[in-house]
């Protein structure tokens, strides 16, 4: 866990730990206790982003795929912001849609915004490749920054995967 320290009278501080502790649940209010005179120390509990990646297409006459990304915390604390970068194959020409795309490292960069707990943010976007037959189109969503941080690094990445079954044709 990380901590905030502030000089603040021990009287401050106990009306904060009260009030935060009929906002948080049992355990992480539990962490919040009465300071010494000199300063105070919080500790603030993470929030956990869980990332999940889903891939379409129409099959038939498309070059493109389209994809939803869901993040969602499931952490014991708001999330303040965070940021997940979705990493395409070499073979995207462009991405259009909620994220934005940076061409030279084919990979999009997605501002999630603040989150309550147990609020999911679905963000869309399309990308379009430059498809060869039999090839396998794998995108991969990582969460890279979070604030609060996120200390279940476990589902925090997701991937999905199109194939390419023939020149204008493209599989989920």
């Amino acid at each position: 866990m990380s901590s905030i320290t502030q000089a603040h009278s021990p009287r401050r501080i106990a009306r904060l730990g009260a009030a935060l502790a009929g906002a948080l649940p049992l355990a992480a209010a539990m962490s919040i206790a009465a300071p010494e005179r000199s300063g105070a120390s919080i500790a603030v509990p993470p929030a956990d982003l869980a990332v999940s990646l889903s891939a379409s297409s129409s099959l038939l006459l498309t070059d493109t795929v389209d994809y939803d990304l869901a993040v969602t915390d499931e952490g014991v604390f708001p999330l303040g912001s965070g940021t997940v970068v979705v990493q395409f194959p070499s073979q995207v020409t462009g991405v259009t849609g909620d994220c934005s795309f940076d061409a030279s490292t084919d990979r999009s960069t997605c501002a999630i915004g603040s989150l309550q707990v147990g609020e999911t943010r679905h963000l869309s976007f399309r990308a379009r490749y430059a498809p060869s037959l039999g090839l396998s189109l794998r995108a991969t969503a990582t969460r890279t920054a979070s604030t609060p941080y996120d200390d279940n690094p476990a589902n925090d990445r997701d991937s999905a995967t199109c194939t390419v079954v023939a020149p204008i044709a493209i599989v989920c």
